[in-house]
């Protein structure tokens, strides 16, 4: 088994971030969009960093991409076919852009088509005029090669949030003072979003500094600390000792009771 950063992504960073723009962006081009965030995530990984050892578990596999353009030109029927060569993608977005009279550029997703993973093939069945710029984005998502849990991949998407309040804090425009003159005097608002946005990432930080200290208390609490009233038959290799006392607990060949430490070597029971 193994998690997909695609659903860290969507399933705990986006909850965190709340930000409308990456919705958006998911919907008019998937592809773009994961290849984007996925960055954002490998960037993060580094801040789950508790307890001090876990790094190696976040081993993964990157994500690959690539894109493609064809303009449509005169004599071409649809539905139309395009060989692009791009093969074995898990994802492909298709779209085109139009330009506003006011210069906007604006991306028009194409919903109607076909990918075929195994010839690299797009079939647009949406008919287009002569001269459009057709926009292919290809993704295979990125694999941690160890299956996070709830708790493991909540704290990734935090530190995801995280990274992305401190990408904005620290923006140029942001910590820019606004010019001003005796005409022209921008509304105070800008100072409070300052502000504003400041206490979020505080916030942020301060829940994912909560979250990975308890984390590594609850790895700790299981690994060497017995649950309230636990009975239990300690198991070795060679040896089965049945001890039942709420002060028992195992630590590879060591049982510890009542702080006593008691040593299993070769069905034997030495006491120190």
């Amino acid at each position: 088994m193994s998690t997909l950063f695609s659903d860290v992504l969507t399933q705990y960073a986006m909850q965190f971030i709340d930000d409308v723009r990456w919705q958006e962006q998911l919907t008019l081009n998937p592809a773009q969009f994961f290849r984007a965030k996925s960055q954002a995530l490998i960037s993060a990984i580094p801040r789950f960093n508790r307890p001090p050892n876990i790094q190696s578990f976040f081993s993964y596999t990157k994500p690959s991409w690539d894109d493609y353009t064809h303009t449509v030109v005169d004599g071409e029927v649809f539905p139309l076919t395009i060989s692009t060569d791009k093969k074995m993608f898990d994802l492909c977005s298709v779209g085109y852009i139009t330009t506003e009279e006011n210069g906007a550029a604006i991306y028009n997703p194409i919903s109607d088509f076909e990918y075929s993973q195994q010839t690299g093939d797009v079939t647009i069945n949406t008919e287009l005029p002569v001269g459009t710029e057709i926009e292919f984005d290809f993704y295979t998502d990125g694999v941690f090669e160890n299956t996070l849990d709830p708790t493991q991949m909540r704290i990734m998407g935090l530190c995801v949030a995280y990274d992305w309040y401190y990408r904005f804090e620290n923006a140029f425009l942001n910590v820019l003072n606004p010019i001003t003159d005796k005409t022209f005097n921008p509304r105070s608002a800008t100072a409070e979003d300052k502000r504003a946005n400041t206490a979020r990432y505080t916030e942020i930080g301060r829940q994912l500094s909560s979250e990975l200290m308890a984390y590594e208390q609850r790895l700790y609490a299981i690994k060497y600390i017995p649950s309230a009233g636990w009975t239990g038959l300690i198991n070795t290799t060679n040896a089965n000792p049945s001890i039942t006392d709420s002060n028992v607990w195992i630590d590879g060949n060591t049982i510890y009771i009542k702080s006593r430490k008691v040593n299993i070597e070769d069905g034997t029971i030495n006491k120190d």
